[in-house]
C-alpha cells in the first residue's frame, strides 16, 4: 500500500473518530494534555510519512 498525503489525512481523521468515541466513554479518567500531546507528534509523523517512503525507496 502506498501511503499518500490522502492517506495520511483519512488517519488523522481516525484519530479524531477515535478521540471522540474515547472521551464519550471515558470522560473523567482520560489523559486528555497526554492526548493532545501524543496526537500532535503522530500529525507530524504522518504528514512527513509520505517522504520518508520515498528517501526509503529511493536508497534500496
Amino acid at each position: 500500500m502506498r501511503i499518500t498525503r490522502k492517506v495520511a489525512y483519512q488517519m488523522l481523521d481516525v484519530l479524531d473518530e477515535l478521540r471522540e468515541e474515547i472521551k464519550n466513554r471515558e470522560q473523567k479518567d482520560y489523559p486528555y494534555a497526554e492526548w493532545e500531546r501524543k496526537r500532535k507528534d503522530v500529525k507530524i509523523k504522518l504528514r512527513k510519512l509520505p517522504e520518508y517512503v520515498e528517501k526509503t525507496a529511493s536508497i534500496i
